[in-house]
């Protein structure tokens, strides 16, 4: 069996703007998960909010339903397009989307700091670890596409939450704090790049077999559809192209 091209791209390489579209393309096609998301984590500061009697959890939560629920629709009005997403739209587009997304992230970090340093009250420490680690999981699989995202979020969202539990101290709040850092910083970072790199190659391998995605009755098939004909294409393809790529992933 002859394998070809199992060279790893660079990590400066620019991506083809096709693929480059269709990754800005798969973070917004979430309306309902982000909206019940910001319902969920809405509810969740009220419930500190209450529990701790802190009036500065008062803007957070404000602008938690406020900036996610901004974003929820972005990401309809952005399901709702009747045309491909163009290279030039993806450029103008993905600024828009990140200054939202971190915009958030910041605003949990807040909130979670606030709540653990400010107040003793474990029940509304267990309700904002709980929140944002679920949170950044969600966020680094619906942004996983643009890997400084997932970055990004990690940095705003879980480094003020590991802080607080760092600052407020004890033996189980420490270690708990040192946990989240080698639980993000470890193992999420390093995997976003391989799993970025086998849906470029699953894509670049369909479009030598289907050529360019449909778009039909105004919804583009989702760009992480296609892995599942990539490895049904490695089968059929007698020079099993990339194929060595995904065995090493």
């Amino acid at each position: 069996m002859q394998l070809v091209n199992q060279k790893k791209p660079s990590d400066q390489e620019e991506l083809e703007p096709v693929l480059y579209a269709a990754l800005v393309d798969s973070m917004c096609q979430n309306f309902w998960p982000m909206m019940f998301g910001t319902i969920c984590t809405f509810a969740a500061a009220l419930m500190t909010l209450v529990k701790t009697g802190n009036e500065a959890l008062w803007p957070c939560v404000v602008l938690i339903i406020g900036i996610g629920t901004a974003r929820a629709f972005q990401m309809r009005k952005h399901e709702r397009r009747t045309t491909v997403l163009s290279y030039e739209e993806a450029r103008a587009f993905e600024p828009r989307y990140a200054i939202g997304c971190i915009s958030y992230a910041a605003i949990v970090g807040i909130w979670s700091f606030i709540t653990i340093y400010g107040s003793d009250d474990a029940i509304a420490h267990m309700i904002v670890v709980v929140v944002t680690v679920g949170y950044t999981a969600g966020g680094a699989a619906r942004n996983y596409g643009r890997p400084w995202l997932p970055q990004l979020h990690i940095l705003f969202a879980c480094a003020p939450l590991a802080l607080a539990l760092a600052l407020h101290g004890g033996f189980y709040y420490i270690a708990l704090a040192l946990f989240l850092g080698l639980f993000f910083l470890a193992p999420v970072l390093p995997f976003i790049s391989p799993l970025i790199e086998f849906h470029l190659l699953g894509w670049r391998q369909n479009r030598l077999h289907f050529g360019e995605l449909p778009f039909v009755k105004g919804f583009q098939v989702r760009f992480d559809a296609f892995v599942d004909i990539q490895i049904f294409s490695a089968r059929i393809d007698k020079d099993l192209i990339y194929f060595g790529s995904l065995v090493r992933l």
